[in-house]
């Protein structure tokens, strides 16, 4: 790991790579923890709710993550201005961003609850893979809103204690509160075998997640003061509203590359095809994210500081050594994944689905695709410049909905969606690269 990261970042300085090495070392521990979760959950779920029920609840926690749709948050965007602004040690300016975004925050939640009563009081939600819990249905549903908002309530405290750098705290309480979120269904579902108590667990959890992130906001910050008015801004917030553009439409591609996928399958496939789909994914697809999300969650701040600086050939050293070494890693995983992956998916399942390599490949191949687009993204977002990749990549996963439902009406074979995943990760890699080589020739 060592020899890796003096590799990486042999130029940067003694403070930047102790920072990077904190970072680093903290994502690779909440990850491997992580890993330890992922391989537990779902064959604990299989065995203590039930196939169905397992596919149930997958379904049920995609459902929320929809009001993303009108979810325009703030606090990606406000982060990285923050983080541009602590390195010129403007604290007032980074005072200013704050407050504005907690504002605006308050704002979207409260159009979001007005959004969910009327989803939960006027939509019936008569589908077949929901008529076994039909009775606690709308009281399930309502915990499970109830906690989507809690926790973006909770990423003003995230973005308080992230901005200037520094993320293992935060890696180390968010692993903390996944556990025990898991933990506590798992509990519920060997006392009760409900789903009710589960979403009810489920909810407080993100309460006492949200009262730990405040308690080390008021530990660790120097700079920020909460709920301050004389920072707010009509013309900041519109401003941070334009740069959350891009943040906003990658949350609805996110959200539709892998919630709504989800959502379609359940509704043309049982909740047995949902929960194997949702479990590959788990393994092949977020896993593979996660892993890259290591690299992007500690190199981005290294980006918006190497860019703010003007040391684009600085950056460009850096990416190369990074593209490098991801090439070669992604080679490794998708030779792994078509030879092994079957196994490894039946031993950590107990043989309760039946896969096939062609399957796990074609998922493979997708996570590969996104990851080595998302590491050339990642220049333009560590500065809030990529909206146009962003648009062209939300169109493409639009288009891949709309084909998949036209083709499931005709043809009940769930690996249609996979194949024309490809297809779209291939165009947003294309036009990632084109996006980077623009970045890279602006003079900041």
């Amino acid at each position: 790991m060592k020899y890796l990261l003096n590799f990486i970042f042999e130029n940067y300085s003694h403070d930047d790579k102790k920072r990077i090495s904190k970072n680093f070392i903290s994502e690779i521990n909440t990850n491997i923890i992580r890993l330890i979760i992922q391989f537990s959950f779902p064959p604990l779920m299989i065995f203590i709710y039930g196939l169905e029920t397992f596919g149930i609840w997958v379904f049920l926690i995609s459902i929320p993550s929809i009001l993303n749709l009108f979810n325009f948050n703030l606090n990606e965007a406000a982060k990285i201005e923050m983080s541009v602004y602590f390195n010129k040690k403007n604290y007032q300016k980074i005072n200013k961003i704050f407050n504005n975004s907690i504002i605006s925050t308050i704002f979207i939640l409260i159009f979001l609850s007005i959004i969910s009563i009327l989803l939960i009081n006027f939509y019936n939600f008569d589908l077949e893979i929901l008529k076994s819990i039909s009775l606690d249905l709308k009281y399930i549903i309502t915990f499970i809103f109830l906690t989507f908002f809690l926790d973006i309530f909770n990423s003003i405290f995230i973005t308080s204690i992230t901005f200037f750098g520094r993320i293992d705290i935060n890696s180390y309480l968010e692993i903390f509160f996944d556990f025990l979120g898991k933990f506590l269904i798992i509990v519920s579902g060997i006392l009760f075998g409900d789903l009710l108590i589960a979403s009810i667990l489920f909810m407080i959890n993100s309460i006492i997640k949200i009262i730990i992130y405040y308690f080390y906001f008021l530990k660790i910050n120097r700079y920020l003061k909460l709920f301050d008015t004389k920072y707010i801004s009509k013309n900041e917030i519109l401003r941070l509203l334009k740069l959350s553009i891009p943040h906003y439409l990658e949350t609805i591609n996110f959200i539709i590359r892998n919630s709504s996928q989800i959502i379609l399958l359940g509704i043309f496939f049982n909740g047995q095809v949902v929960g194997m789909i949702s479990a590959l994914k788990t393994l092949f697809f977020f896993l593979p994210i996660r892993i890259w999300g290591i690299l992007s969650k500690t190199l981005i701040f290294e980006f918006t500081k190497s860019i703010a600086s003007k040391k684009i050939k600085f950056l460009k050293k850096t990416l190369k050594k990074i593209l490098s070494i991801a090439i070669y890693m992604s080679l490794v995983f998708l030779i792994l994944s078509y030879f092994f992956g079957d196994i490894v998916f039946d031993l950590w399942l107990n043989n309760s689905y039946k896969v096939n390599n062609i399957l796990i490949l074609l998922i493979s191949i997708d996570v590969v695709l996104i990851s080595l687009g998302s590491l050339y993204k990642l220049v333009g977002k560590s500065v809030n410049q990529f909206s146009s990749i962003i648009r062209i990549d939300l169109i493409v996963s639009i288009l891949i909905l709309l084909i998949s439902s036209i083709l499931f009406i005709y043809y009940k074979i769930f690996y249609i969606i996979f194949v024309i995943n490809i297809l779209g990760s291939i165009i947003y890699l294309i036009f990632s690269i084109i996006n980077y080589k623009k970045i890279v020739k602006v003079k900041f």
